[in-house]
């Protein structure tokens, strides 16, 4: 190829020539090599591309070309070094004659080596050096030169120059030059934060230069002449067998030990005692035979197999205590030889690891190849490192100069490994490159690195190393950055070359075709000098080094991350309190620092529905109560046991504008659930039973979304098998009828505490849920007796109500509702019947949830119906003796005072209400207390302190005591708007029902004297055969599936609401109807 001439004489000659020379040294940005690729990807598809910035293909010269500098004497070419070494400053700088002079003294036993050699003519062909006769050399100063390169290329980083300015001004000195001055350099690095780049790592050409340093003989040595006479043939080569491969990477260990230690001490290294040199070549036989033989295949057909069928014959000679030797023996031998092969492949792959640094053989073009190649890529890189060996063995054995033409493939593996390893640290490398060595270090690699020749003092060593960095270039055009530098004498006009044979032509004209299609028509980038010599004083300018030259030292890159991860993490912290607050705004179901809600629970209509461990807070009013539940779960599921879950499906949601009473009832039953499950889990678990974990089902206000929750709680059921049962169930709706029919498919055993109307579970006409368990009495069962309190009048405790004669029966009508109608209805009936007379309203027929109310009962709350205040007033237009309030809590409380101020009722009326005031009851008790005397509120509730003192006169059970502690320490009895009682007893009594069927299928299943009794599968059938339990409620029974389960010698009480008698009781019982216990008396006077 033709060379480039550039620059003319005269005195801008060094600045036009630094100019060239910055901008070969310039590393490419990663934008262009990324739109060369894409460029080179479109072209081999023939598409056109446009580059973005306006750049072309040609622009990106890998590899550089070779700066040709032609000057007039060995003077000026000393300064012209001189001075692109103070230029190159903090780079790597390599003067190839100064290696060549350290190599050849590192050489022993022969004269200097690094005497001057015929120049290289100006290239053509060749490029920066053109092989010559007398340009060979031997394998060992090839390796040598290519060694001390290295080092120099680490080593090295140009001069700054006595002129020479660093980053922040102040003068950088010289190198070489210890005391003071680098002391000073020292602290201004230090003080500035910044300092020159890393020297490249070179860990390819590291690696091939410790094979290269292995002796041949020494390890043929070590396995012994005649298995080296068997395995490697008569040339002593080393043979790719597993004790070869052992003895190898020893070798390769003790270089990188000497390497390590050759910072440290100095002085020869002692060889190891005889004693361990005999037992690690006793190791290696023992490791090599494992490699060859030791398998488990080879074991399993020679030991395991045949010892095994013997084995297996022992027991058929009738000796049992012999069959339990074999058997035993039998499995001793396979533990080990499980263990062998265990201990001889461990073993094996800590001298193997070592071969991880070599895996970039096998992508190098010029490799070795093995004699037998492997299949297995870890053997295959052991067997092209012995190839490798051997080959640097035999070229080394041969003193002569070896073939110019043809030069070994050794020599040009180590010069390949030396480009490959720039080309990672300055080059166009991939992605993998820097991955796997490391992006840190290549901070600040913005320059390439130079190769100064100098034809003047170059020998014959140099010249074939530079031809060989050519060939390679030209054979594969590899992208390696270094920066060829020649420079040489003016030289005359060339000599005639001969005219090729005819013959040769085509020949010629093919292969420089490929070159200039490989490396481009010229390989050179010419300098003429000029003369006289006027560009001294330009070279000894000052120079200032630009702050990309230099990088952050390792405190300032602490101190820059650092700063940068407190920035960072302060961005985050806010980012992720503003991601908080706006899923906050945005979800009213996202808690705490969640972005999102809990598992189980979605927001439906602005509602949080769905299911908890107690963690999630539906209310504020149940925090602390939801707590306890949830610490108390974490208890059961810590203790390490059994466990089995119950769901409580309650309306935990407040409806908007309605007061805390809405609530009471709820509050109650989860008191009561908490109470219960610490009661049973303090002793049952102990006794080996499952312990109880409760989750909470919300079901939204007013069970407006039952049926979704329902659906939640079937889905978990299906994904947690210790979901056994559900308790809940208050609320005698529609929407609590479709709940029930959702986890009767789901085959989920109910027991409901305090509905009652008689066919909530009735799914379809006639057939009632045989799921569904309700411990509370029914509707019937409560409005007639309540219907013969008002007519034949109660006493107790002193206090009674009078019989009544005329009365009035009010009832919420709202959609969905399926309480109030029938048991004011039922009331109607039964009063009716038994002489009382019905105040003349006309009754409402096809109300809103198709039930047909008896005379004399007025409906609020329904389509276009009154109001539950207009109703009052039409009552106490004409007040009844008696008016029995069939509606809910929240609604009770305006009505009660439209009742003390207004008509004729403010003069007194008796008021029986049904048990769901319970809740205002609890919340209102001293209100109620300060008008007992005009407007006294009789109610029957589900349950209450005294009815046990009532029937048995046993007085206020331990459980109300431990409830009122329960309530104290949750801070609950201090206000004025605390949890029913009577649902808390209703609570409890439900989920006693489940613990008692759950203690009675465990011990059904439990066999012999096991310590864990299994957990069952389903608890239906346990549920359905409670019969004669004593709850605080009353005794517990359940009727016929047909009939919905209902017990008909269910507890019935008629309290007075107030006055706080003694004990702080807030209610008075007059009288009960049912059986409390087993050996009450159901046929008491005045009871159904």
């Amino acid at each position: 190829m033709s060379s480039q001439r550039t620059g003319a004489p005269g005195e801008a000659f060094p600045e036009a020539l630094l100019e060239v020379f910055a901008r070969l040294r310039q590393r490419p940005s990663a934008h262009r090599i990324r739109e060369q690729r894409r460029f080179a990807r479109r072209a081999a598809h023939r598409r056109s591309y446009r580059f973005d910035d306006g750049g072309a293909p040609e622009d990106l010269a890998a590899p550089p070309p070779v700066l040709n500098v032609r000057v007039t004497d060995q003077r000026e070419a000393e300064e012209l070094t001189e001075l692109l070494r103070r230029r190159s400053w903090p780079h790597p700088f390599a003067v190839l004659h100064d290696c060549e002079e350290r190599a050849a003294e590192r050489r022993t036993g022969s004269a200097a080596d690094a005497g001057t050699g015929a120049r290289a003519n100006a290239s053509g062909r060749g490029g920066a050096a053109e092989r010559q006769a007398g340009d060979e050399a031997t394998t060992a100063e090839v390796y040598r030169l290519v060694g001390e390169l290295a080092a120099t290329i680490q080593r090295d980083r140009g001069t700054e120059g006595g002129p020479a300015r660093a980053a922040d001004g102040a003068a950088v000195p010289e190198p070489g030059k210890d005391g003071p001055r680098r002391w000073a350099a020292g602290v201004r690095a230090w003080a500035s934060g910044r300092r020159p780049p890393h020297p490249p790592r070179l860990p390819r050409w590291d690696s091939l230069e410790a094979l290269a340093e292995i002796d041949v003989q020494d390890v043929l040595q070590r396995l012994n002449p005649e298995h080296a006479r068997k395995h490697g043939g008569e040339r002593g080569e080393l043979a790719p067998e597993p004790r070869t491969h052992l003895y190898v990477t020893e070798k390769l260990r003790e270089h990188r030990a000497r390497r390590r230690r050759s910072g440290r001490r100095s002085g020869a290294d002692r060889p190891p005692p005889a004693f361990l040199r005999k037992a690690k070549d006793e190791a290696y036989r023992f490791i090599a035979f494992c490699s060859r033989k030791l398998n488990f295949s080879w074991l399993d057909h020679r030991i395991l197999t045949p010892v095994g069928f013997l084995l297996s014959t022992v027991p058929l000679l009738g000796f049992p205590l012999l069959a339990i030797f074999a058997g035993w023996l039998d499995n001793a031998l396979t533990l080990a030889i499980l263990g062998l092969l265990a201990a001889a492949y461990g073993l094996g792959a800590l001298f193997y690891l070592p071969w991880r640094r070599y895996l970039w053989l096998l992508r190098q073009p010029y490799q070795p190849a093995p004699d037998t190649p492997s299949s297995s890529m870890p053997r295959r890189v052991r067997d092209i490192g012995i190839a490798t060996i051997n080959a640097v063995s035999d070229a080394r054995s041969r003193t002569e100069p070896l073939s110019r033409e043809q030069p070994p493939i050794v020599h040009l593996l180590a010069v390949n490994a030396l480009l490959d390893d720039l080309n990672a640290s300055y080059g166009t490398s991939l992605v993998r490159h820097r991955l796997r060595y490391a992006w840190l270090p290549q901070r600040g690699r913005t320059r390439l690195p130079v190769l100064v020749v100098d034809e003047g003092r170059v020998g014959r060593v140099a010249r074939h190393v530079v031809a060989l960095i050519e060939d390679i270039r030209r054979e594969h055009r590899f992208p390696d950055p270094l920066l060829v530098v020649r420079i040489g004498p003016r030289s005359a006009a060339r000599e005639p070359q001969a005219e090729p044979p005819p013959e040769h032509t085509l020949e010629d004209w093919l292969h420089t075709r490929f070159e200039v299609g490989r490396l481009g028509p010229s390989r050179e980038v010419r300098f003429e000098a000029p003369a006289p010599r006027k560009w001294d004083a330009n070279g000894r300018g000052e120079l200032e080094l630009a702050e990309a030259d230099t990088v952050l030292t390792t405190r300032a890159l602490a101190v820059r991350w650092l700063a940068g991860m407190a920035a960072a993490a302060a961005l985050l912290l806010t980012a992720a309190s503003g991601v908080v607050a706006l899923a906050h705004a945005v979800d009213p179901c996202v808690q705490g620092a969640a972005v999102l809600p809990p598992q189980g629970i979605v927001t439906e209509d602005g509602q949080c529905v769905g299911y908890t461990d107690g963690s999630f807070v539906f209310d504020e009013r149940l925090r602390s109560v939801q707590r306890r539940i949830a610490e108390q779960n974490a208890d059961a599921e810590d203790a390490g046991g059994p466990v089995v879950t119950v769901v409580y499906f309650g309306a935990l949601s407040v409806p908007p504008g309605s007061g805390d009473s809405v609530t009471s009832g709820v509050y109650g039953e989860l008191i009561g659930l908490a109470h219960g499950q610490d009661e049973y889990n303090r002793i049952y678990p102990d006794q080996g039973y499952a312990a109880i974990r409760i989750l909470i089902a919300n079901t939204g206000a007013s069970w407006r979304q039952a049926v979704r929750t329902a659906g939640l709680v079937a889905g978990e059921m299906r994904r947690d098998p210790t979901l056994l049962a559900a308790v809940g169930f208050g609320s005698s709706l529609g929407e609590t009828r479709a709940a029930i029919g959702e986890l009767t498919r789901a085959g989920l055993p109910m027991v409901s505490t305090a509905a009652t109307f008689d066919n909530l579970s009735e799914l379809q006409p006639h057939r009632h849920s045989e799921f569904f368990f309700p411990i509370a009495p029914s509707n019937t069962r409560i409005a007639r007796q309540a219907a013969t309190w008002a007519y034949h009048g109660a006493a107790g405790g002193g206090r009674a109500l009078e019989p009544a004669r005329s009365a009035v029966a009010l009832a919420d009508d709202s959609p969905g509702e399926l309480y109030g109608i029938d048991l004011a209805t039922t009331f109607a009936r039964q009063f009716t019947d038994q002489g009382g007379h019905m105040a003349p309203f006309e009754p409402v027929h096809h109300n809103s949830n198709g039930l047909n109310p008896e005379p004399g009962v007025l409906t609020y709350g329904g389509p276009e119906q009154p109001d539950i205040l207009t109703r009052a007033a039409q009552i106490c237009a004409d007040p009844p003796d008696l008016i029995y309030y069939a509606g809910r809590s929240d609604e009770f409380g305006p009505f009660y005072d439209y009742l003390l101020f207004h008509g004729d009722c403010a003069g007194g009326v008796t008021i029986l209400a049904a048990d769901d005031i319970s809740k205002y009851v609890t919340d209102n008790i001293a209100h109620l207390t300060d008008n007992i005397g005009r407007n006294p509120v009789f109610y029957t509730p589900l349950a209450a302190t005294g009815a046990w003192g009532v029937t048995g006169g046993r007085g206020a059970p331990a459980f109300y005591r431990q409830l009122n502690r329960l309530e104290d320490e949750l801070g609950l009895r201090s206000g004025r708007e605390g949890p029913s009682r009577a649902h808390e007893v209703m609570a409890y009594d439900a989920l006693l029902v489940v613990t008692d069927a759950l203690r009675r299928a465990q011990n059904a299943q439990r066999i012999d004297t096991e310590e864990r009794r299994p957990v069952p599968a389903d608890l239906r059938l346990p549920i359905s055969e409670t019969s004669g339990l004593g709850g605080v409620s009353g005794l517990i029974d359940f009727g016929p599936p047909a009939e919905g389960h209902w017990y008909d010698e269910r507890v019935v009480q008629l309290v007075l609401a107030g006055p706080v008698g003694p004990g702080n009781i807030a209610q008075q019982t007059i009288a009960v109807c049912g059986r409390v216990t087993t050996s009450d008396r159901p046929d008491r006077e005045g009871c159904l």
